[in-house]
């Protein structure tokens, strides 16, 4: 599966304000100082798994849902001996 980088489409920033735990702060800034980079690297990280992600649950939800329509192909519907009382008249799976 191709995996899609993320890219940033203006180099323009923008100033957002963000609360973070101070010790977690401490201790980023023993490894950059930048944290606003730092923090920018992860997000894009933290993106591109996310899409990741879904992608893969995207894929196997459609193995799943292609495996039930070929089991359906050569079953039938499941349980159908049990629910004809229910179907209506002259219904022919």
């Amino acid at each position: 599966m191709e995996r899609r980088r993320l890219t940033i489409s203006t180099p323009s920033k923008a100033r957002f304000n963000m609360t973070l735990n101070e010790d977690l702060v401490r201790a980023v800034r023993e490894h950059t100082d930048n944290l606003s980079d730092y923090v920018e690297k992860l997000l894009i990280s933290a993106v591109e798994e996310e899409r990741r992600r879904k992608a893969e649950d995207e894929r196997h939800w459609a193995e799943v849902c292609d495996s039930w329509n070929e089991f359906h192909a050569k079953q039938g519907n499941f349980a159908d001996e049990h629910n004809r009382h229910l179907l209506p008249d002259g219904y022919i799976p």
